[in-house]
């Protein structure tokens, strides 16, 4: 497959995805700002006041910088035996143009999935496809033409429940930079050199981003950078752990991204009890329960990147077991996650316990909204 990759090769594409993205990020703000992109107050949102949005556009040029300078400096396809999907620069970019729309206009759920199922079918259909994978009960499972359905599924889904999780300050980046490290690691020791290039440059334009973005944010990423950097790492996943030889458990990037997974399927559940559509936006989110607790959005999101830290980890000693062994590693996981997220009410409310409005929440919360200068959460979805 080509000469490997060596970490010179990795820090150069991470550390330029980093600064452009650190150089272009205030201008991305100062144009969103002069075209009135911003992000409104309202009753279930918890910035106090309406902020700049659609920063994903910084990260997708980037992104998209550092994997270019990276082919002008000789270390392309050629080099590598693997050049980065042909179609991942069209499909990426009708994902941002999309998340444009949306941050502009508010889309319907139905408008934006199907807009998200497109960009999948420029990706899928350009070649890169799960055909394989590995059966929890031993062997290999062909997916023939049902490789088409199954990825474009596994995209979809990481785009939204990325973007889901973009509800604090740092949140949704720091959680992409999070699960795209042991993604890395895998595509690497896989010898899936695009992957692992792909990988860095993501790590590279989240930390990047991350600078004006954590808490105090002076600029949100929006469903532009919520839904890119989702797709991005559903795309890594698939050229470098779930793609060719299925000699990784599926379960393994599930479990990297088990943070926001495991807050999706809640959100589900949640609604689905409550009666309410499952696309209807709420504040039952971790995040939002976390900050509700008393924490502050620091707080809050520094023990979810803990909690992510700690799932990246597991899902890298889930290499060296059989697929079965991982599938009730994960399942476990799960199960013991359930009782602290029902207290928290992350299922809903308990019986008896009804959900404090605005004003009763926590003081360090409400003094931290009313502090000038100090951005909350994206948006309650």
């Amino acid at each position: 497959m080509g000469n490997a990759l060596n970490v010179r090769d990795l820090l150069f594409i991470g550390v330029i995805a980093l600064a452009a993205t650190l150089v272009l990020t205030p201008a991305v703000r100062a144009l969103t700002v002069r075209v009135g992109l911003l992000e409104k107050t309202s009753p279930r949102k918890l910035h106090t006041r309406p902020m700049p949005t659609a920063g994903g556009l910084a990260m997708f040029f980037g992104f998209w910088g550092a994997v270019f300078a990276f082919s002008l400096a000789g270390g392309g396809a050629g080099a590598h035996g693997a050049g980065v999907p042909a179609g991942l620069l069209p499909a990426t970019l009708l994902i941002v143009v999309l998340g444009m729309v949306d941050d502009y206009l508010d889309l319907r759920p139905g408008v934006k999935l199907a807009g998200q199922v497109a960009a999948a079918a420029v990706f899928v259909f350009s070649g890169a496809r799960i055909e394989q994978l590995g059966h929890p009960l031993g062997g290999v499972l062909e997916l023939g033409w049902w490789s088409v359905p199954v990825t474009l599924l596994w995209l979809v889904a990481v785009t939204n429940v990325l973007n889901i999780i973009d509800g604090l300050d740092g949140l949704a980046a720091g959680m992409t930079s999070i699960a795209a490290l042991p993604m890395l690691f895998i595509a690497l020791q896989r010898e899936q050199w695009a992957a692992a290039l792909l990988a860095a440059a993501l790590i590279g334009s989240t930390l990047g981003f991350l600078r004006y973005n954590f808490n105090p944010a002076r600029l949100f990423m929006g469903d532009t950078g919520g839904m890119f950097l989702g797709f991005v790492l559903g795309a890594v996943a698939v050229e470098g752990v779930l793609g060719g030889p299925a000699d990784v458990a599926p379960t393994i990037p599930v479990v990297a991204l088990g943070v926001p997974v495991f807050d999706t399927a809640c959100a589900i559940v949640r609604r689905a009890m409550s009666g309410r559509p499952i696309a209807q936006a709420d504040d039952g989110h971790l995040h939002h329960r976390l900050v509700r607790a008393g924490l502050s959005q620091r707080q809050a999101v520094l023990r979810l990147y803990a909690a992510g830290a700690a799932l990246a980890l597991v899902s890298l000693v889930l290499l060296r077991v059989s697929p079965l062994q991982a599938f009730f590693v994960a399942a476990g996981l799960a199960a013991a996650a359930l009782p602290p997220a029902r207290r928290l009410g992350v299922l809903g409310e308990l019986p008896g316990r009804a959900a404090a409005p605005a004003h009763a929440r926590p003081a360090a919360v409400r003094s931290e909204q009313r502090r000038p200068g100090v951005s909350q959460a994206r948006r309650a979805r």
